[in-house]
């Protein structure tokens, strides 16, 4: 909304400078979407870096996840954030993951991966019913995953969407 967010809040990161680069090398649709230039004066530019971050009381930001991973699943918006966010809020999980995922005629459904403490079983009905006080029906994830961890990026440490995950269906 352009306003900063209150303390302990998720807001996107912004970063306003005369330092910020000009913008991304020969892709010049993303520089538009991301860097806002200064009308009155050019030196300073505004970089919109798509990071969702919470700034504690001493002022330290954290990394909560990004800005840009929503779905369409039937026609209806959904803001994975929101769904990872519930999970970790009313489960047991300790690290979590939500996409969309094609079933095997195309059908995108909504996934969630947990990684739960050591010897709290992850169980998928227990899960969905706690996701049920909280969320509509059509953000309840279809399939819950159980993984040992969650794969990250090797550079910036981030939720490596892409990756290759072995998965243990657990007993719906």
């Amino acid at each position: 909304e352009g306003k900063e967010a209150p303390m302990g809040e998720v807001g996107e990161l912004v970063v306003t400078s005369a330092d910020v680069i000009e913008g991304y090398w020969n892709e010049p649709n993303l520089t538009d979407e991301r860097f806002v230039f200064h009308p009155d004066r050019p030196e300073v530019r505004t970089f919109y870096t798509g990071d969702l971050v919470m700034r504690d009381a001493d002022g330290l930001y954290y990394f909560v996840g990004r800005k840009d991973f929503r779905l369409r699943i039937h026609n209806r918006r959904i803001d994975p954030l929101q769904v990872e966010s519930a999970l970790v809020r009313l489960t047991d999980a300790r690290e979590v993951v939500v996409v969309g995922k094609p079933d095997q005629y195309g059908e995108k459904h909504l996934v969630a991966y947990v990684v739960t403490p050591e010897g709290i079983p992850c169980v998928p009905r227990t899960i969905r019913a706690a996701l049920r006080q909280e969320l509509p029906a059509w953000m309840i994830p279809s399939q819950i995953f159980e993984l040992d961890r969650i794969p990250v990026t090797p550079g910036a440490g981030k939720v490596d969407r892409a990756a290759g995950i072995a998965l243990r269906l657990v007993d719906e």
